[in-house]
C-alpha cells in the first residue's frame, strides 16, 4: 500500500475487509448448519421464559374469547408446562409461543395442514435447514414480547400526530 495514492489504499483496504467479512460470514453459516442437523430431533437445552411464552397464549384467549382452551388448573394438573418443555424443538421465541398454544387450545381444525407442513419439514432437510438458519435470529429471550406488535393497538398513533406527518 505504500506509494499508493491514499484513495487507492483505502478501496483496498475496504475490499480486503469486505472479502474477510464474507469469509467469516460463510465460515459461520457453515457452522450453524452443522449445529442444526447435528441437533435435529434432540432435545434443547435453552432457557424458557414460561409465563412470557403463557402470555401471547393468553392474549389470543382474550381477544378471541374464550373459545376452546385448556383451563389453568387442568393445564397445571397434567404438567402440561414439563410435557411443552420436553417436546419443544423450536427454533425461535416466536415458535415456542406458538408451539404453546397450539398445545393449549382445543381446536384441530388446521390438524391436516400442520401435519402436512411437519411431513415436508421431516423430508426437504434443505428447506427445513433454511428455514431454522433464519429462524435461530429470533432465540433471544427479548423476543417473547414480539408477538404485541401485531396487535391493533400496538401502533396506536393519536390524531394530533398528524402535525407531524410528511
Amino acid at each position: 500500500l505504500r506509494g499508493m495514492p491514499p484513495v487507492f489504499a483505502a478501496v483496498a483496504a475496504l475490499v480486503v475487509l469486505v472479502a474477510a467479512a464474507q469469509l467469516f460470514a460463510r465460515r459461520n453459516r457453515r457452522q450453524l448448519i452443522a449445529t442444526i442437523r447435528a441437533s435435529w430431533g434432540h432435545p434443547t437445552a435453552r432457557v424458557r421464559k414460561m409465563d412470557a411464552i403463557a402470555e401471547y397464549h393468553r392474549s389470543i384467549v382474550l381477544a378471541n374469547g374464550v373459545g376452546r382452551s385448556l383451563d389453568d388448573r387442568t393445564w397445571n394438573d397434567l404438567d402440561m408446562d414439563a410435557v411443552f418443555q420436553s417436546i419443544d424443538r423450536t427454533e425461535s421465541t416466536l415458535g415456542q409461543q406458538t408451539l404453546y398454544h397450539r398445545l393449549r387450545r382445543q381446536d384441530a381444525s388446521d390438524l391436516e395442514a400442520f401435519e402436512q407442513l411437519v411431513s415436508r419439514m421431516s423430508q426437504d432437510a434443505a428447506a427445513r435447514e433454511r428455514i431454522q438458519v433464519v429462524l435461530t435470529g429470533l432465540r433471544d429471550p427479548e423476543g417473547y414480547d414480539l408477538w404485541w406488535l401485531a396487535q391493533e393497538e400496538a401502533l396506536a398513533r393519536p390524531r394530533w400526530h398528524v402535525v407531524f406527518a410528511v
